[in-house]
């Protein structure tokens, strides 16, 4: 059996099914519409004209919007807390006056202050009531450098820390 007489056979397959459905349903056409009108029309009262109240959506359409606006704002939290740069340019003050400052001197030319920020998610941990939490160690390194001119040399000094933050889970 060739190609050609296959597609014959496929095309009188096709013609005989539409010559049928056709004939068997399109009497239907428009049927279903009918009933349903005729029955909403027996259920509601002629006063009632109009379109339909949307019963049940119209108390809650608030709730999505309110969904955005929460996840923007722990979006907009998250990206401040951590990405918070440690303070720069301070003053350490005793008594009123200045006791030591991360800002140089006015005279200084010579004088860096970089700080290195490593946030690393060590993943989830089992507090002692029992409730799982998200540990999240953030690791800072200030490096201070200058010129000494009276000593003639360049100092640096390097500040670490480090700060351990622990984000609440829910227990599912």
């Amino acid at each position: 059996m060739s190609d050609k007489d296959v597609h014959d056979d496929d095309l009188q397959l096709e013609s005989a099914l539409r010559g049928y459905l056709t004939r068997e349903l399109d009497g239907q056409l428009g049927r279903a519409e009918a009933a349903f009108l005729q029955r909403l029309s027996d259920r509601l009262p002629a006063a009632a004209a109009g379109p339909l109240p949307l019963r049940g959506r119209s108390g809650f359409w608030w709730a999505p919007l309110a969904g955005g606006i929460a996840a923007a704002m722990l979006v907009v939290w998250g990206v401040t807390a951590f990405h918070h740069k440690p303070h720069t340019n301070q003053q350490f003050t005793g008594g009123g006056k200045p006791i030591a400052s991360t800002q140089p001197a006015a005279d200084s030319e010579q004088y860096s202050d970089t700080v290195d920020v490593r946030t690393v998610d060590e993943g989830i941990v089992v507090l002692d009531n029992q409730a799982p939490a998200r540990q999240i160690r953030r690791e800072v390194v200030e490096h201070v450098e200058w010129f000494d001119p009276a000593a003639n040399k360049r100092i640096r000094i390097d500040i670490p820390s480090e700060e351990v933050v622990l984000v609440g889970m829910n227990a599912y």
